[in-house]
């Protein structure tokens, strides 16, 4: 996975100023409104790897992903769940049925694309 830089600001003209400094500059970045929303990400990548607020884990280790999202902030706070345009749906799906057990509610999906 590429370097990513995390942007947490909760004005959303400095976050997107920053932003597009940045991705100039060539790096890649991620964007949070606050605490809460930059330490709940999922990311699946195309390869089955799974990464936890930056910890990998491999999808196939159900008891591991469990442990991990068991551990994520459940606030009022929405899940951020990115993953390749290339990945399992069957990934994707398993991955929120383990979030749905943990109560969290409110999921947003992100595509990544290459």
């Amino acid at each position: 996975m590429a370097i990513e830089i995390l942007i947490v600001d909760d004005n959303a003209d400095i976050r997107n100023i920053l932003n597009e400094l940045i991705v100039d500059a060539g790096y890649k970045t991620r964007l949070a409104a606050n605490y809460n929303q930059a330490l709940n990400e999922i990311s699946i990548i195309s390869d089955g790897s799974v990464y936890i607020n930056d910890q990998l884990i491999n999808i196939n280790n159900t008891e591991e992903l469990q442990d991990a999202i068991f551990l994520l902030n459940n606030t009022n706070e929405s899940i951020i769940l990115n993953a390749d345009a290339t990945a399992i749906h069957a990934w994707v799906v398993k991955i929120m049925d383990i979030l749905s057990k943990n109560g969290f509610n409110e999921v947003q999906i992100r595509t990544i694309e290459k």
